[in-house]
């Protein structure tokens, strides 16, 4: 089961919340000062559980994605398909093969957050400003969905690798009049456009915008780069705990590249 609730506090805290709010209104309508509880409707959160589908609550309802997003949520026991880069790369060719307006847009969001390991909000609110040639880094809001008096310590730098640097470079040049306040996506999403590619392409197990998050950390902890180092560029708070319980079932081909550094003499 899982402890947090959507709105990004502790379930027991966002209930007894509610509960203190009813008793006080409550209070005010017994002297006279309400006629009516303006919490009366308020619903307390169930405990999260996973079910074939998804992650829903009590009432039965399914978290929306960016829901899931606002919660990281990541089931330990779940050993998910990611592709390969020459499956990611055979995926994006096909999502240019479908006709219509948004779609070359589509293929740079997916880019995007395969390249940044960006959260969907996160990817939705990147602007020119916030990247950074000289040092080599893009700027990265983390909030997640609220104003706290520690927003700033929300904010994050994720090195941009290479083909990060191609896409942007790519990006700059297709927008030669952009200011550094517009926005670097020029959609919100790609969902229905990945998954369309991905039933195309008979691949396992169709693909959702976090999946991409995912996929981002699978090959930088695949390609040997520190479990700690990876958290920070996701924005996990814990150095690492999370990944290693995520990420701990290796693929065996990158479990038997490790096994050859194993030296006992």
């Amino acid at each position: 089961m899982w402890a947090a609730s959507i709105t990004g506090y502790h379930t027991t805290t966002y209930n007894n919340t509610i509960a203190t709010l009813k008793h006080i209104f409550e209070e005010a309508i017994s002297v006279g000062r309400l006629l009516v509880n303006p919490a009366a409707k308020l619903k307390r959160i169930g405990r999260l559980r996973r079910v074939e589908g998804g992650i829903v609550g009590e009432p039965g309802e399914q978290l929306t994605e960016e829901e899931r997003e606002a919660l990281d949520l990541v089931d330990p026991e779940e050993k998910r398909w990611y592709p390969t880069p020459d499956q990611f790369q055979e995926i994006l060719k096909q999502m240019k093969k479908h006709k219509f307006g948004p779609t070359k847009a589509a293929v740079e969001f997916a880019e995007l957050l395969a390249y940044t390991g960006c959260r969907l909000s996160e990817a939705n609110r990147l602007r020119w400003r916030d990247v950074d040639w000289e040092k080599n880094r893009i700027r990265v809001d983390g909030a997640k969905g609220r104003i706290t008096a520690s927003a700033s310590s929300s904010i994050r730098f994720v090195p941009i690798n290479d083909a990060l640097a191609t896409l942007l470079k790519r990006l700059e040049k297709a927008a030669p009049k952009r200011q550094p306040t517009d926005k670097i996506a020029r959609v919100k999403e790609c969902r229905g456009t990945l998954q369309r590619a991905c039933r195309e392409l008979k691949m396992p197990r169709q693909l959702d915008h976090h999946d991409l998050r995912h996929w981002f950390a699978t090959q930088a902890i695949g390609q040997s780069i520190p479990v700690p180092v990876v958290a920070d560029w996701l924005g996990h708070k814990d150095g690492g705990t999370l990944l290693l319980k995520t990420y701990r079932h290796e693929d065996e081909a990158i479990n038997q590249q490790w096994v050859k550094k194993l030296k006992f003499k």
